[in-house]
């Protein structure tokens, strides 16, 4: 998180705790089992990166998405 932190991507301690709490960067060590795990901190990182600037800045509004935009009515 700390290095994280230097690139200023979150809007609230919300958002960072969560992040914090996920377990995004052990995707690359959970599909590459085998590999060095001196290797894996950079995909790691990639990996937490990509995951949080997409959530932060790609999926969510600023000051979050009300839920009833993803609650579709069908009328009926």
């Amino acid at each position: 998180m700390e290095w994280l932190d230097k690139f200023g991507l979150f809007e609230s301690p919300t958002q960072r705790d969560y992040f914090a709490r996920s377990h995004f960067p052990a995707f690359p060590g959970r599909s590459l089992p085998d590999a060095d795990p001196d290797l894996l901190v950079l995909p790691g990182k990639e990996v937490m990166w990509l995951q949080s600037f997409d959530d932060v800045h790609s999926d969510e509004k600023p000051g979050a998405t009300p839920p009833e935009e993803y609650i579709h009515c069908w009328p009926g």
